[in-house]
């Protein structure tokens, strides 16, 4: 019997140089939590807080969903930080090879 695959992309972006700045956007997470939940093929969006700043981890059924939700996270994240407008995140994505859950 095959097994069954379903293909998973991922897209992760690395905002270094933002270090303290969570708060002001966990104070409002709801508001950035509701934005991507229609966004058709998504599977999950999270906002991290790192030693240097923030990270997006966004999993989705294809890439048009992680690119959709990034612009959509990007653009929030940017009102409510204005020294994010020029800043060009470091940018990794791809597609799932290998998986674990429990």
């Amino acid at each position: 019997m095959p097994i069954e695959t379903h293909r998973v992309f991922v897209d992760l972006r690395i905002y270094a140089g933002f270090a303290g700045q969570a708060g002001r956007l966990s104070a409002v997470r709801r508001d950035l939590e509701a934005l991507p939940k229609n966004i058709a093929g998504l599977r999950r969006f999270q906002l991290l807080e790192t030693a240097e700043g923030l990270a997006v981890v966004i999993e989705a059924d294809d890439r048009a969903a992680c690119e959709e939700c990034a612009r959509v996270a990007e653009h929030w994240m940017k009102e409510r930080m204005p020294a994010l407008e020029s800043y060009r995140p470091l940018e990794v994505t791809g597609e799932v090879i290998a998986e674990v859950e429990r």
